[in-house]
């Protein structure tokens, strides 16, 4: 029932949502403010890793992860497109953006993914970004002799061209909405147009060459370098898309550490991600916080990525269904089901149970990266209707809710 705690911890980087999960006793917890892990002189070179993970193919011993998903799935991964968290989930599997949290620092900081170094700015209008050299975009028939080429500056802006394509049924032109300078008249002429050219200049977006480019803001904004960092702004590769047209939700192509094959989403079933055996050199995180150490989040400290050759996240309709399976040892991590709650957690303490702590499992409260409300239907005869009456019997109703 028990899987590699590195593998868990780097699964949880992504999903944030785990409510226990299988895992070995924390360490200790450090003395200073921050925790830096072992020099990088121990660390497995290229070679080693790509044979060992070469060896467990062929001895049948992949590191697999099983992590189920309360919803029947993504409708697209196409980044654009989504909006949920179980997207989100999906989609940063495959595809990666400009930027990233430091997952481990608190307060929350920014960190290059993409790019080679945070990009500067001298009035905070005006951003002159870096692309690392490294990257390259899946394999797939799109490209030439189906070989992923590298990342350049013009797939950035492609990228964000499409937030402003109507066409692309994006729901998230929000984040680029009154931001860059001429982007806003860019979507509307385009629009109106009747094919939207992605060729067309924007005054605001200016490529250097293939890995340098411009962005110049229509005033200072704090937020725009963290909008980098959602998955909505992930980079892709025009080809795809425009050789897949409709069916590129589907058949994701990005640069990130995980790949989906044909035949690999079964619709309302499960995804299976598989590892890219061409990822860059890239290693979990080596500082961290003294509550992280104590967690027992911080075993994986510079191990190389991706950790985990497989991942199978299966959706589920019901909660009971998934709670039964993580019981089992068939999944590696669960939320807790509110009905079973008493069943995981001493009610009294809020301490799980010796039954799981004695199984290796481990609790830890997270946020929930949803919003939940509840409704009423303005039509319906008894709570319907704009009267004071009706009005005073919903506030009502929403007091007695144990929020």
């Amino acid at each position: 029932m028990k899987l590699d705690r590195i593998s868990q911890t780097m699964f949880l980087g992504a999903l944030l949502v785990t409510a226990i999960l299988l895992s070995e006793q924390p360490a200790a917890m450090a003395d200073e403010a921050e925790r830096t892990a072992p020099a990088a002189a121990s660390r497995m070179s290229d070679g080693e890793f790509h044979a060992a993970y070469e060896q467990r193919q062929r001895s049948g011993t992949l590191k697999r992860g099983h992590f189920p998903m309360r919803s029947d799935g993504p409708k697209s991964l196409d980044p654009v497109r989504g909006s949920t968290v179980y997207e989100n989930q999906c989609i940063t599997q495959v595809y990666e953006t400009l930027c990233q949290y430091k997952y481990f620092k608190r307060p929350f900081e920014l960190e290059p993914l993409l790019l080679e170094e945070m990009p500067q700015t001298e009035d905070g209008v005006t951003y002159r970004f870096r692309l690392r050299d490294d990257i390259y975009f899946h394999d797939d028939p799109c490209f030439p002799d189906g070989v992923g080429r590298k990342l350049v500056s013009a797939d950035v802006f492609y990228s964000w061209k499409r937030l402003a394509d109507n066409k692309t049924q994006s729901k998230s032109w929000w984040l680029l909405e009154n931001t860059i300078a001429g982007m806003d008249e860019y979507r509307r002429i385009q629009n109106e147009a009747d094919h939207f050219d992605y060729d067309a200049p924007v005054e605001g977006m200016t490529v250097i060459n293939d890995r340098e480019f411009e962005v110049v803001l229509q005033k200072p904004m704090t937020r725009f370098l963290w909008t980098l960092a959602m998955f909505q702004l992930s980079v892709v590769p025009r080809e795809a898309v425009e050789m897949y047209g409709p069916k590129f939700v589907r058949h994701p192509v990005g640069t990130g550490p995980y790949v989906v094959r044909d035949g690999d989403w079964r619709v309302g079933v499960s995804i299976n991600f598989h590892r890219n055996v061409k990822y860059r050199e890239a290693w979990f995180p080596t500082e961290w916080m003294p509550e992280d150490e104590a967690d027992g989040l911080t075993g994986g400290a510079g191990t190389r990525l991706p950790i985990l050759d497989e991942i199978l996240v299966t959706f589920y309709a019901q909660d009971q269904p998934m709670w039964l399976m993580f019981l089992s040892g068939a999944n590696d991590f669960a939320q807790v089901p509110a009905e079973n709650y008493t069943e995981a957690f001493n009610p009294r303490s809020g301490k799980l149970r010796r039954s799981l702590t004695s199984q290796g499992v481990k609790g830890y409260p997270v946020p929930l990266l949803d919003f939940i409300f509840k409704g009423f239907n303005m039509e319906d005869e008894l709570l319907g209707g704009y009267t004071e009456q009706k009005k005073a019997l919903r506030q009502a109703i929403c007091l007695a809710q144990d929020w």
